[in-house]
This record gives C-alpha cells, sequence and structure tokens, in this order.
C-alpha cells in the first residue's frame, strides 16, 4: 500500500541513522493519507523532514500550522522564495510565462510565498512601463491568480500600477484566498518621478505564523522604511530590487544591517539581465541578524528560499 511504502522510505532513512525515532513520521503520514494531504518527505543538513505540502492542483490543502518536531528541532512550515529572473522591456506577455516557471518551482518546494523583482511584468524601461500600467483586475493577471489560489501561494509581482493621476511603481499581492491587493514604491529615485508618483502606505502581509513587510528597490536605501515595518511588527522585510554591480555591495550592506538591528529576515530579488538603460548583477540572496544566509550567482534563473529551522533562519538557491 502507499502507507506501507512510504513508511518502508522511512525506515530507511532511519537505518541511515538521520533520525533516531519515526513515531511522528508515522502519525503525520496516516494523517495525510486520511484526509488526502500531499506530503514532502526529504532531510535538511542529515535530518530527516516530513512535512505536508501546501495543496495540490484542486486538493484540500493541509493546515498552514502543521509542523514535526525531529531530534529536538521545530521545522516551520513558513517559507519565502525571491525569483531572480529576466523581463523583456515591455514584453507582459513571455514574461508572464517566465513567472510562471518561477512559480512552479517554488510550488515544488512548499513555498508559502515568492516575490519578484521591481518592474518584473514590464521590465524597468520607465517611459515604457509608464505606459503600460495596469490595475490589479487587468485580465492578463487572471494567470497569477489562479496560480495562487491552486498553488496555495502568495505571489507578489512587480508592475507600474495604473492610479487616479500618474501610475506608481508597485508590487501587486495574489493571496491563496483569491484577493488581491497592492503596494506601492514610497521612495522614488530622480529618474523615476519623471513618470511615476510615490506610494504613501506600507504593507505588511500576514502568511502563517510570519508578518512580511513589502518594499521595492529605492525603499531599502531609507532606514527609517525599514524601521516603520519593525515597528509595525514586520518578522520579514521583502523587496523586489534592482541592483547594479556599483551599487550592490553599499545597498546589501545597508539591507543586512536591518536584518541585525530589528532581528528579522531581509531578503531581495534583483534582475539578471539588461532592462531599460540598466545593467542589474543579479545576486539575490538573504540575511538573518547573524549576516549573510545565501546568495545566487549574478546571471543564473533562481530561486532564494529561506525557512525556520528551531527559530534560524536558513537559505538554499534552486536554480530555475
Amino acid at each position: 500500500s502507499k502507507l506501507h511504502q512510504l513508511l518502508y522510505r522511512l525506515e530507511a532513512f532511519k537505518y541511515q541513522r538521520l533520525c533516531a525515532s519515526i513515531s511522528s513520521a508515522r502519525k503525520l503520514l496516516i494523517l495525510c493519507i486520511i484526509h488526502h494531504l500531499p506530503l514532502r518527505v526529504g532531510c535538511h543538513a542529515n535530518k530527516l523532514l516530513v512535512s505536508p505540502l501546501k495543496g495540490l492542483g484542486r486538493r484540500r490543502a493541509a493546515p498552514h500550522s502543521m509542523a514535526l518536531y525531529f531530534k529536538g528541532e521545530y521545522v516551520q512550515n513558513f517559507k519565502i522564495a525571491v525569483a531572480q529572473v529576466p523581463s523583456k522591456d515591455g514584453e507582459i506577455d513571455k514574461n508572464i510565462e517566465m513567472h510562471m516557471r518561477a512559480i512552479s518551482l517554488a510550488h515544488k518546494n512548499a513555498v508559502s510565498i515568492i516575490i519578484f523583482p521591481e518592474l518584473s511584468l514590464t521590465g524597468y524601461d520607465l517611459e515604457i512601463a509608464s505606459k503600460q500600467a495596469l490595475t490589479i483586475d487587468d485580465k492578463r493577471l487572471s494567470t497569477f491568480h489562479k496560480a495562487a489560489i491552486e498553488n496555495d501561494i502568495f505571489v507578489v509581482v512587480g508592475a507600474p500600477l495604473i492610479k487616479i493621476k500618474e501610475p506608481e511603481i508597485g508590487s501587486i499581492i495574489f493571496a491563496p484566498n483569491g484577493e488581491i491587493s497592492s503596494y506601492s514604491k514610497i521612495h522614488l529615485h530622480s529618474g523615476e518621478c519623471k513618470y511615476f508618483k510615490p506610494g504613501k502606505n506600507y504593507k505588511i502581509i500576514e502568511v502563517q505564523n510570519q508578518k512580511v513587510a513589502l518594499a521595492i528597490c529605492a525603499d531599502t536605501n531609507n532606514p527609517d522604511h525599514a524601521s516603520a515595518c519593525a515597528n509595525a511588527g514586520a518578522t520579514v522585510y521583502a523587496a523586489g530590487v534592482l541592483f547594479t554591480e556599483n551599487g550592490y555591495i553599499p545597498d546589501t550592506d545597508m539591507l543586512a544591517s536591518y536584518a541585525k538591528k530589528h532581528e528579522m529576515l531581509v531578503t531581495i530579488a534583483n534582475h539578471n539581465q539588461n532592462t531599460g538603460s540598466w545593467e542589474p548583477t543579479g545576486k539575490s540572496a538573504s540575511w538573518s541578524s547573524k549576516g549573510l544566509l545565501s546568495k545566487s550567482s549574478e546571471q543564473a534563473n533562481s530561486l532564494v528560499i529561506s525557512q525556520q529551522i528551531n527559530s534560524e533562519w536558513v537559505s538554499e538557491v534552486f536554480e530555475i
């Protein structure tokens, strides 16, 4: 039976000394099978991990709060991914295809929320982007709306947003419950002011046991932005950015300082190919209060996925 096959795999892990006991794992396997819940069996740092996936197609999703103890370690389900992907200037449909590849990989890794770079849907040609500004209910975005629901994942894409007067540089948030909301960049570069107006309100998303604050590029250059988010209870500070080689070190030094000062995870999704007149440097990354956790290469299409194990943040890079 399916149950026996899975238990056999767990016994094999046990004999390889990856864990001392599988009694909790047995209970979880039985629970998942009874309730038709998909699950993942694997290991991390030589320790056995068994966790329910957060949905598969239209199947019933596993409860977000489920987690297991193994050898004294508490493995929480929350995972955040930042996507390092290229954006073709003005080619929204092609960019959506690239986004969906990243979302598919995120789903396979049981990610709870995925963040894309600044203006990821249109590219960072400001004139083109301003003319392609979207409403959050644009029909072209229905793909993300459906993916968020079916994969039980928050999807945060970078896009120019249509407002009453000038457009804004924004993030559109697709929630697993079908809700759609947005965040608009508060701190603009001088060149952006010609085409866009600044936003006014901060945005924090509650995802399982974490509060994820959103930022967009130049927001991260303003310490008051990170402080305001931390004071509002944020445990994660996630930004879609466009960082070049010249600015990467000072920009990321500042991000690392936020992680240390506010004791929160800080993570960025950067572009990895030319867009507009800019040459992004990739190297999307995550930091905890203890320093850099993981960093992607300059050019690879990839996800940096972070999660907490035993209250400590860990990160890993996955190529798309």
